[in-house]
């Protein structure tokens, strides 16, 4: 190989060779040892295609030998030996006998005293997280709710008297006009599946 004044300028005009290097170097490591090989010559290349699929299969292989060996111990450990069962020449130890005292007879809960009307009405506006400021006056718009229905006022109506007088938002006076029916005029209740 010969250098020339294009690859580097600033060298004088005469032409320079490189010295050839010693092919013969002493083996220093074990690698060493081996054939020499030529480094010029192509290797071969593979694509990136090629690389994701050899990752792929090895991935895979990977996963069922994981997946076999899971398997196989699962079950070495789940099929165990179960405990040895006594044989029938050993006697089977018993528990001594013990009294145990009859627990007393459990007290009657008094039942409550029937509600009126009024009393559901009120505790079930409560339940439901209506809390009347003037509970009679619930009452009485519950009874006129119910004067409403007899007199066959249609329910949209009857829901606009019930936010005038009771100054509740519209699904609060929903719940309190069925809540009403409930306590008072059930028998009106299929007037409420039809609003």
């Amino acid at each position: 190989m010969t250098i020339t004044e294009l690859d580097f300028p600033h060298m004088d005009d005469e032409d320079t060779t490189l010295a050839p290097s010693e092919d013969k170097t002493e083996a220093v490591h074990a690698w060493s040892l081996t054939e020499t090989t030529d480094l010029d010559a192509p290797t071969e290349r593979y694509s990136w295609g090629t690389t994701w699929l050899n990752a792929g299969a090895f991935i895979a292989a990977s996963t069922i030998v994981a997946v076999i060996i899971g398997v196989l111990g699962w079950t070495m450990l789940n099929h165990s030996d179960p405990a040895p069962q006594p044989t029938a020449a050993e006697p089977i130890p018993t528990a001594p006998d013990v009294i145990v005292p009859t627990p007393p007879a459990p007290t009657p809960i008094p039942t409550p005293a029937p509600q009126t009307p009024d009393e559901k009405f009120i505790a079930w506006l409560k339940a439901d997280n209506l809390y009347p400021d003037n509970p009679t006056k619930s009452i009485y718009n519950a009874h006129a709710t119910c004067d409403d229905f007899s007199r066959n006022i249609e329910y949209p109506r009857i829901l606009e008297d019930q936010k005038k007088n009771s100054g509740l938002p519209a699904f609060a006076a929903a719940d309190l006009i069925s809540i009403a029916v409930n306590a008072y005029c059930p028998q009106y209740a299929q007037n409420l599946l039809t609003k």
